[in-house]
Formats: C-alpha cells, sequence, structure tokens
C-alpha cells in the first residue's frame, strides 16, 4: 500500500503499529525498510523527541499517541507534563495552547539572580531597588518597585496568579 498519500489516521496507526498508550510505545507490526516486526518505531532527535517517519514524512512520537488516544490529531500543542520528552505515555501528555505553552514555560535565570527570581531587575545598583513585571500577551506590565528582590518576585507570583490561569 502507498502510505504516501494518506493522510495519518487512527486507522492508519492501527494497520501499522502494535501501540500501548499506557506506556508510550509505538512499534511495527510489520518488518520492512531494515526494521523487525515488534520493533520499537522512530529514533530520537537531537531535542530529545521520538520522531516516526510514516510514508515518508516525519511525525511526531507524542503526537501520534495522542491521535491514538483521543481520535483526533492534535490542533495545538502537545505538553509532557513532567517536561522528560521520550516520556510519551498518554497519561503524561496534554493539549494547550502556544500561550498556554508559554505561560507554564521554565523561566531563564540571569547570572545574578537566585533561582526562581529571574523576572526581577535591580533598577540602580548603589540604590538596590528591584523592578518586577509580567508580559500579558507580549505587553510588559510594570509592577512596581521593591526593597527587595524577594518581595519583587512575590509581586509578580500574585500577577502571575491573576493573569497566567492556567499556569501550574
Amino acid at each position: 500500500m502507498n502510505y504516501k498519500r494518506l493522510l495519518v489516521s487512527r486507522k492508519l496507526l492501527d494497520e501499522l503499529f502494535i501501540i500501548d498508550p499506557e506506556k508510550g510505545s509505538i512499534r511495527w507490526k510489520e518488518p520492512g525498510n531494515g526494521r523487525r516486526m515488534d520493533q520499537e518505531a522512530g529514533y530520537t532527535n537531537d531535542r530529545g523527541y521520538c520522531m516516526i517517519h510514516i510514508g515518508g514524512k516525519l511525525h511526531y512520537k507524542h503526537r501520534l499517541i495522542w491521535l491514538y488516544t483521543t481520535g483526533k490529531y492534535p490542533k495545538d500543542q502537545i505538553k509532557h507534563k513532567d517536561h522528560n520528552f521520550s516520556n510519551n505515555r498518554s497519561d503524561n501528555l496534554s493539549e494547550e495552547t502556544r500561550q498556554e505553552q508559554s505561560f507554564n514555560m521554565a523561566v531563564k535565570q540571569g547570572k545574578n539572580e537566585p533561582k526562581g527570581m529571574c523576572v526581577v531587575h535591580r533598577k540602580r545598583k548603589p540604590h538596590k531597588i528591584y523592578k518586577a513585571y509580567i508580559s500579558i500577551h507580549g505587553t510588559k506590565i510594570h509592577l512596581g518597585y521593591h526593597k527587595t528582590m524577594e518581595e519583587a518576585h512575590e509581586a509578580y507570583l500574585t500577577a502571575k496568579k491573576q493573569h497566567h490561569k492556567m499556569s501550574v
């Protein structure tokens, strides 16, 4: 069968693979192109995601598991709840918009800022005043100046609870 013209569907996945969503496993049903029957499908790319070739096109394994489990191809992003891209168990996956994913991403830490306080910046070194802000829909909102980095970080966390409702 020529799979190049077929869209990936639950039916096609059932034809080609043995899928165990509880384990996050996708195995080939038939041998071919250097693979063995019952061999785990795909390879891990340099970013840690498992990729699977179907009909000459690459697919993310977690998106195929989502399709198999829900019956629909995801229209948005698929989140790995534990941030481990090789853990494709169905209970570790959830669909979210790009914006929701950006709210929940790990924040990068500045070189002089304590862990978890990277949204806080010192305004003037001699005065030791800390400025807090939060980004909402691409717009920075000023949350005030604070005497300590901890107070500024607390202002950020309060605003995050209010504006980033889908944050964990």
